[in-house]
């Protein structure tokens, strides 16, 4: 929309048409917007517009000017004028007025087009500007209020960023961190960061989280911690899984000490029955009776405890399965 307003002023006191053309990604020249001072002459309008399959490449003035970003006043064979449309030393599109037979382009149309140059090239990098700053503001708000903390230090290890979950995770409030070396925020900081392997920014997916311990005064806490280094510092991603961590410590003693428990009437089980089997020995009825019985009370114990093992199992996947009977 910028740059599309400032097709109209050339049209038809400069030249009989304006196309703007943009540089886009891998090197593509698109058409944004073709001006005509007479939308009934289609044919000059359409050949202006079907020129839309450009690369920064071609042998071409739009593709010239926008990768030189040096502006082209043609008058033979017929009136062209080309001029970049830049920011900084970045040149990313180009405006042209194109004149029919019969007009003359003269220095001062090429006066007044680099000033339509000038003027949209500083519509849209205001127009830029105004949506990366809107962007990185969601960002941030964005960031503020995700459950996991997230931290940025700049090249001198200064903090940039800290929001509310890792003021929430390590007990310091975002006005103490800001602007402080992280390690005078954080004396345990050097020993955390030395635990986790940074990914480079140009592939932030390789980013691993490790699991580390965390002392918070007579508390401890386990923090999952990941990091990607890029230009300007690091950034660190941090969860606290203190809770993750001791649910897994449960499960762990519970399968050691199901283990242990197995393992008891198990060897009654076996034991009795292997001495029913032996042949060596004339056992009594009521010895018989003793063993069957062991073989029957370990059997009950073994049930009972796989039924609590399925009973964790279904616990952990969220689901239970619940008998119910009348009772006085």
């Amino acid at each position: 929309g910028a740059v599309g307003g400032l097709a109209e002023p050339g049209v038809p006191r400069v030249a009989d048409g304006c196309p703007i053309d943009m540089l886009a990604a891998g090197g593509r020249i698109d058409r944004l917007v073709v001006a005509h001072h007479d939308p009934e002459r289609r044919s000059w309008a359409q050949e202006l517009r079907r020129r839309t399959h450009l690369h920064i490449d071609d042998d071409d003035i739009v593709s010239r000017v926008i990768r030189t970003g040096k502006p082209v006043l043609q008058v033979e064979p017929q009136g062209w004028i080309c001029v970049p449309l830049a920011a900084g030393e970045h040149t990313f599109a180009a405006l042209t007025l194109a004149a029919e037979s019969g007009r003359v382009l003269t220095q001062a149309d090429f006066e007044i087009a680099l000033e339509l140059a000038s003027r949209a090239a500083v519509a849209v990098e205001n127009a830029r500007l105004y949506r990366e700053a809107e962007r990185r503001a969601d960002a941030a708000l964005a960031l503020e209020y995700i459950g996991d903390g997230v931290v940025l230090l700049d090249r001198e290890g200064r903090v940039r960023y800290w929001n509310t979950a890792v003021a929430a995770i390590t007990g310091v409030a975002e006005p103490d961190a800001l602007g402080r070396t992280v390690s005078s925020v954080l004396p345990a900081w050097r020993a955390l960061a030395e635990y986790v392997e940074l990914a480079d920014a140009e592939q932030p997916e390789r980013a691993r989280p490790v699991t580390v311990p965390f002392a918070t005064g007579a508390e401890e806490r386990w923090l999952a911690m990941a990091g990607v280094a890029f230009d300007a510092g690091t950034v660190y991603a941090i969860r606290d899984v203190s809770e993750e961590r001791a649910l897994e410590r449960a499960r762990n003693d519970f399968v050691a000490t199901a283990s242990h428990e197995l393992r008891t009437p198990l060897a009654a089980v076996y034991g009795a029955a292997r001495t029913l089997r032996r042949t060596d020995l004339d056992l009594l009825p009521e010895q018989r009776d003793t063993f069957l019985e062991i073989i029957e009370d370990e059997s009950d114990r073994l049930t009972a405890i796989v039924s609590q093992i399925l009973l964790a199992g279904q616990l952990d996947d969220g689901r239970i399965d619940v008998a119910t009977a009348e009772c006085d």
